[in-house]
């Protein structure tokens, strides 16, 4: 609906701006605590809205643990964030340029513009149907070149399963920097410069 939005590429980016623009909303409701929920929510509050974070769980950030998460909670509410845990939203009723977002809880948040910042999943549909060997999450599984299974091809970014340099197992950390660099690597390898992707 309008005022309604999701967040994964620029020229969604690009719709929120020319909302925020054309509308000039107060308050915004952002739906996910996880990296791209938080990015969202600190550039909506340097914009100058109130911003509402929604997250179903009991901790923004789910890979740090709880403890950790804590100082994300204060580090949030110090900057004006109302952070909403352990919600989920269950509806969204328009009156208006006014979106009421309505959570399990029973409560209602009244703004002008919602962010859905959750649910990340790679868009590995092409990878599959390259018969290219795929994670049980559907991430595209590549070596330290960052080369498939088919070592003719090469997959970077937010698709890709890398090494977790904390734990040491494969994971899925959907990042603009760790991609940023994963290109960079990938396009040495392929010039036939030594490089390689350590991991995240």
């Amino acid at each position: 609906g309008e005022g309604i939005f999701t967040i994964w590429t620029i020229p969604q980016m690009d719709a929120i701006l020319g909302w925020i623009k054309e509308k000039q909303p107060h308050h915004a409701v952002v739906v996910g605590g996880g990296y791209v929920g938080i990015e969202m929510a600190e550039n909506l509050r340097d914009r100058g809205l109130d911003v509402s974070l929604v997250e179903m769980m009991d901790q923004v950030l789910s890979p740090l643990d709880y403890d950790l998460a804590q100082w994300c909670h204060r580090e949030l509410s110090d900057n004006g964030v109302d952070l909403r845990l352990s919600e989920q939203v269950t509806a969204f009723e328009r009156d208006g340029d006014t979106v009421r977002v309505q959570l399990k809880s029973g409560a209602g948040i009244e703004t002008g513009l919602v962010v859905l910042a959750m649910g990340v999943k790679p868009r590995s549909e092409l990878a599959r149907q390259a018969g290219l060997a795929l994670n049980d999450r559907g991430g595209i599984v590549v070596n330290e070149k960052m080369q498939t299974s088919d070592p003719s091809i090469y997959a970077v970014g937010d698709a890709v399963q890398v090494m977790d340099l904390v734990s040491g197992e494969p994971a899925m950390i959907p990042l603009a920097g760790p991609a940023n660099k994963q290109g960079r690597i990938a396009a040495n390898v392929i010039a036939g410069l030594e490089d390689s992707y350590e991991g995240t």
